[in-house]
């Protein structure tokens, strides 16, 4: 059973941050924080971060109620300035692999945003470290995007966010991203269309978009973390089959990310297998009815174009 209203206060001075714990089974209305006569009220269902955006000082006011025990619905302390961390990165356009300037970057759940510069760079500062937070990305003409990062105590750590142009129709797009500098490969096996044989999209045969095979490797990033994208601009009949090949020899493939999208949005996306491995089968599709058939698992090598898709 709750126990009385409580009023726990806190004071935040510039730059710190405070960090709260909500207890378990409380019913907290808001967190307001009070610095030079502005007044910001926040709601928040759990734990979490809240801090001072201009200077001077300015108090963390919780209202809720005790959890029976007496204890007071907000506790937790002021983070130094070298336990805070900063992220900063560049927002990319898939189809391009160049900057995406004017785009939003944000804190997943909070009102933490940067606009990208004209270079598509971007700083959010001041994070709370040693967690994993996402980053969404949004500009306009594009699907959002998202990226997860693991922020390090009194560091800076870089994190691109890669957003794709929205598609129509019957387009299909396939971003592959990763985490480290090194070359990466994409592989989509396009089915026969009676004419021309089945054959791989790749570094090696990069396609075109109006005629067979009706699909195009739009960047190929050799030494980067991606993208690395795919554009299906006409459908076959048939099996494409996505595959990804660690070319630079590290036999990982766990820091990939494999994102699919249609008219609709985001349809699909698929995360690298844990387990070492140079090559990763994603996932097949069917040019019939457009289809996404996760297959999802470390193959040893690249499957035969012409019969390694049934």
């Amino acid at each position: 059973m709750l126990g009385d209203p409580c009023n726990a206060k806190k004071t935040v001075t510039r730059p710190e941050l405070f960090r709260y714990n909500l207890f378990k089974g409380l019913t907290f209305v808001a967190l307001s924080l009070t610095t030079l006569g502005l007044a910001v009220t926040t709601d928040f269902a759990e734990g979490g971060l809240f801090g001072s955006e201009g200077g001077g000082s300015g108090v963390v006011e919780g209202d809720g109620r005790t959890d029976g025990l007496g204890r007071e619905g907000l506790e937790g302390g002021l983070l130094a300035p070298d336990a805070l961390a900063t992220v900063t990165g560049q927002l990319i356009n898939a189809t391009t692999g160049g900057p995406l300037p004017g785009g939003e970057v944000c804190l997943q759940g909070t009102s933490r945003c940067a606009v990208s510069d004209g270079d598509g760079r971007f700083t959010l500062g001041d994070l709370a470290a040693d967690e994993a937070v996402t980053l969404t990305g949004s500009a306009d003409g594009y699907f959002d995007g998202s990226a997860t990062v693991e922020l390090t105590a009194g560091g800076t750590t870089p994190q691109n966010v890669t957003l794709s142009p929205v598609v129509t129709g019957e387009t299909t797009r396939i971003v592959l991203t990763w985490d480290t500098d090194r070359d990466i490969d994409t592989y989509l096996r396009i089915p026969s269309d009676g004419a021309s044989a089945a054959q791989f999209i790749s570094y090696q045969s990069q396609g075109v978009a109006d005629r067979f095979p009706f699909a195009t490797l739009d960047v190929d990033d050799t030494d980067g973390l991606g993208p690395e994208t795919v554009t299906i601009d006409s459908w076959l009949g048939g099996v494409y089959g996505y595959v990804v090949h660690d070319y630079s020899g590290q036999h990982s493939l766990s820091d990939a990310t494999v994102r699919v999208y249609a008219a609709s949005g985001l349809v699909a996306e698929f995360t690298g297998p844990a387990e070492p491995t140079d090559y990763w089968h994603v996932f097949n599709l069917y040019g019939d009815v457009g289809a996404v058939e996760p297959v999802d698992r470390p193959i040893d090598a690249l499957p035969d174009v012409a019969n390694g898709f049934r």
